[in-house]
């Protein structure tokens, strides 16, 4: 296992630690050939063996599926991406790295898991990729993963925490149910218990019959209106709060279909456009129902610029734009070469570790390929369901979910509104809003905003 020790000053203190890569073998729940999960992890070594067998252990992973670790290992790790704090980062070669004030490395030991097929990590040339590409599999394979490391590392002691960022909602939120409560079926132990989960940009499923495209669209507008403030599209024009607007106004107008008065159409199109900064004939156009897509190309149109889905601050010319959703996104294509151009370089350089493999930062024909969704091509259910069950089975779970207001794939409206539908104890349930995209790390205000809050979440434990 490679590593090197190295100092980061985070709160006004320098604190020491130990950064490696390292490698473990995981079964295909069958003793069968499974997976080589590859991880780096960060180890504080300024503490008494006694302290560190009882400090936390926040194993962090991102969506996709498909999707590396990168994001959150180089916007939260001891190390970032130096140009992470502007909306035009160098996206070409020498990309440079800082030490990370805002880690929460002060407070807990990090692991960041790149699942198989990303990064290093790689499946088993004989393994059934079945056992791992799907919803219930993965979230096993990871906690196996945690598992082995726990005890590798003789942490039995340490309380530990999941964080996923988008797709990942669904593996953190899988990972906790299938992880707290007593014995399972058969009677066979769980593989391991977890003691909180956070999730960022939290994607926890629009598959479901509520979902309706009236309910979805009333609750995009919001974070529509918020971006068209951004870019002075449209100014506070009325005081009246917009998401009430939305869900008292909107959404009955949207409900009514057909019914609705032409008279009411236009009048609710107007407002609407004077919100969103476009004339009311092309709301109308859009039958009221301005998907975030449809708005990312219509928001800057007069000035030739289309809008990031990922984070709506950014944007690219409209001339030339391309179809890929990552490459061709105008906040993804902007911030992911930096991450992806980074990582390989300051593994091997500054951590040590040699490979002739390629670091896949991300992959999506793993999800394209076929992701099985509890049985299904796509998600049919709202996963947050998997966290009230482990908030209900341990009193002393806790949950953390952190949204970006110009995250126009995941919207805050939608987050909020999950939360409605479900019963649980919403003492132990903490939802943080940030000025940003789906990446609440980028940007100094909001990343310092995410890392207080990550901290006051493992403080919290009981």
């Amino acid at each position: 296992m490679t590593g090197a020790v190295r100092r980061v000053r985070i709160g006004g203190d320098e604190i020491e630690y130990r950064g490696a890569v390292g490698g473990i073998d995981v079964t295909d729940g069958d003793d069968g050939p499974g997976a080589h999960y590859v991880f780096t992890e960060y180890i504080r070594t300024d503490v008494s063996d006694d302290e560190r067998a009882e400090r936390p252990v926040l194993f962090a992973f991102n969506g996709g599926p498909g999707s590396s670790s990168v994001w959150l290992h180089l916007g939260l790790g001891p190390r970032r991406v130096a140009d992470a704090d502007t909306l035009q980062p160098r996206m070409a070669p020498p990309f440079a790295l800082v030490d990370n004030g805002d880690s929460p490395l002060d407070v807990a030991d990090l692991v960041f898991i790149d699942p198989p097929g990303t990064g290093y990590s790689r499946l088993h040339p004989d393994a059934d990729r079945e056992r791992f590409h799907g919803v219930e599999q993965d979230a096993r394979a990871t906690l196996e993963f945690i598992g082995r490391w726990v005890r590798r590392n003789r942490r039995e002691q340490s309380p530990r925490y999941v964080m996923g960022e988008s797709y990942g909602t669904h593996r953190a939120a899988r990972m906790s149910r299938l992880a707290n409560g007593g014995p399972m079926r058969g009677g066979t132990t769980r593989p391991t218990s977890l003691n909180g989960a956070i999730v960022l940009g939290p994607a926890f499923g629009l598959g479901e019959p509520a979902w309706s495209s009236d309910v979805q669209a009333a609750l995009e507008f919001p974070t529509l209106v918020q971006t068209a403030r951004h870019h002075g599209a449209a100014a506070d024009l009325w005081e009246k709060d917009v998401a009430d607007f939305a869900r008292t106004e909107l959404l009955p107008a949207l409900a009514a279909g057909t019914q609705l008065e032409d008279a009411e159409r236009t009048a609710l199109a107007a407002r609407m456009g004077e919100l969103l900064g476009l004339p009311a004939q092309v709301v109308i156009e859009h039958d009221l129902r301005l998907t975030p897509d449809a708005f990312a190309r219509l928001a800057l149109r007069e000035d030739g610029r289309h809008l990031g889905m990922y984070d709506s601050r950014y944007t690219l010319a409209a001339d030339g734009a391309g179809s890929d959703p990552v490459t061709d996104d105008p906040a993804m294509g902007a911030y992911a070469p930096q991450f992806a151009g980074a990582i390989e370089h300051y593994l091997r350089e500054e951590l040590g570790h040699e490979s002739d493999d390629e670091y896949r930062a991300i992959d999506f024909r793993l999800a394209m390929g076929g992701w099985d969704w509890d049985g299904h091509d796509t998600p049919r259910r709202n996963c947050f369901g998997d966290f009230t069950e482990a908030v209900r089975r341990d009193e002393r779970f806790e949950l953390m979910i952190g949204v970006g207001e110009y995250d126009l794939v995941t919207t805050r409206a939608a987050t909020e509104f999950t939360l409605t539908r479900f019963r649980f104890d919403r003492s132990r349930v903490h939802l943080k809003v940030y000025g940003s995209g789906h990446m609440p790390y980028l940007g100094e205000m909001p990343r310092a905003a995410l890392a207080d809050d990550i901290r006051g979440f493992l403080r919290r434990r009981g």
